[in-house]
């Protein structure tokens, strides 16, 4: 039992550290893509800061924070970025 039990955490934990590096390739290229400054930056903040553990934690931080902020300086939707 304790064998399976250490064989599923470390399945988990793999798990989780391949899916925090597909969420931040995939949001560093979308920031990259819509034109956002730092996308490399932000891809490794929702990738390893996070890792992926916390529902939400990569996406809350660097998405919603830069929707705000470019919605407040009347930058949405726009391509030309500070």
């Amino acid at each position: 039992m304790l064998a399976e039990a250490r064989e599923l955490i470390f399945a988990s934990v793999t798990t989780s550290l391949v899916i925090a590096a597909v969420q931040g390739i995939i949001c560093g290229g979308a920031f990259a893509i819509v034109g956002l400054d730092s996308p490399v930056f932000w891809g490794i903040v929702m990738a390893f800061f996070f890792l992926s553990l916390l529902p939400g934690g990569g996406r809350v931080a660097s998405m919603d924070s830069r929707a705000i902020w470019l919605f407040s300086t009347g930058q949405l939707g726009s391509r030309n970025h500070p």
